[in-house]
């Protein structure tokens, strides 16, 4: 199959670099780095989620009557019992590995609460279907 990628030029002269001394094609080297590292996720295997739930009790006492805190349409997200489950299944479906586990996370916390659209330049959340992204920086 064919595709279109885009790659650094950097990046591309050392590949074509490393075919070169090599002795192979550029195109075997690329499928060489896609084995390896589907072969590396596969051998990881999935990511395990530590429940990490506690019984707090409010804000600390220096964030007590905080400006924020007071704006009329604040609405603090927090996690539940259920919004675990939520968690477990963008881990799974977005195939979430490494820091992506923050991205996750903010999306199972706007699903669960009904958030309809999440405002971010982070592209990293493309990876959730289920969360629509808005990116106002790119008009």
């Amino acid at each position: 199959m064919k595709t279109t990628v885009q790659i650094p030029d950097s990046l591309i002269k050392e590949a074509r670099k490393l075919a070169a001394e090599e002795q192979t094609t550029l195109k075997a080297l690329m499928e060489e780095g896609l084995r390896r590292i589907i072969s590396e996720h596969r051998r990881r295997g999935g990511f395990k989620l530590r429940k990490a739930t506690f019984g707090g009790k409010g804000f600390h006492n220096h964030l007590k009557g905080a400006a924020w805190l007071e704006s009329p349409g604040l609405l603090l997200l927090s996690e539940s019992e259920d919004y675990w489950q939520q968690l477990r299944s963008f881990l799974k479906s977005g195939r979430v590995c490494g820091l992506q586990v923050h991205d996750a996370r903010i999306a199972a916390l706007c699903r669960y609460h009904g958030v309809t659209e999440l405002w971010t330049a982070d592209r990293d959340f493309g990876r959730f279907p289920h969360q629509k992204v808005r990116n106002l920086l790119a008009g």
